[in-house]
Formats: C-alpha cells, sequence, structure tokens
C-alpha cells in the first residue's frame, strides 16, 4: 500500500526496513482508507521513518514504544 505514497524502489525498500516497517503498509491503508490526501500521508509516514529509524539506531523494536520513548524522540 505504501505504492499509493511513493513509487522509487530504494524508498519503499527504506520504509519497509527497520523495527516499524512492517507496519507501514497497513498504516497507509488506513490513511488512505479514511480519506487522507497522498501530501498529508507521506508526512505520517515521514515522522514514522524517523522514528523507525531512531529505535533502528538504538536497537530497540516496536515492543519497546512507549510515551517515554515518544518525549524522548520527540526531544532527540
Amino acid at each position: 500500500m505504501l505504492e499509493w505514497l511513493y513509487s522509487a524502489p530504494a524508498t519503499l525498500q527504506r520504509l519497509r526496513s527497520g523495527p516499524l516497517g512492517p507496519y507501514l503498509d497497513d498504516f497507509a491503508r488506513v490513511l488512505k482508507a479514511r480519506g487522507y490526501s497522498g501530501r498529508t500521508g507521506r508526512t505520517h509516514l515521514q515522522l514514522l521513518r524517523g522514528l523507525s529509524e531512531w529505535l533502528g539506531r538504538r536497537g530497540l523494536g516496536v515492543e519497546d514504544v512507549d510515551e517515554s520513548r515518544l518525549a524522548e524522540f520527540q526531544t532527540s
């Protein structure tokens, strides 16, 4: 479903890697179903890509995401 927003294979591969990668297609599907524009969808996915990369650099997984981790991400 990420193809709704991106067409470059390298971008799709980068988005699908990392701790949150397996969830981003479903997230994009929900955004589209709720009527979000492509521009807004890409903005949301860029934020999640940043979070996924941040988690990966710290050796953390999706199970480690909680309010304190999100606050730490926001201030980094």
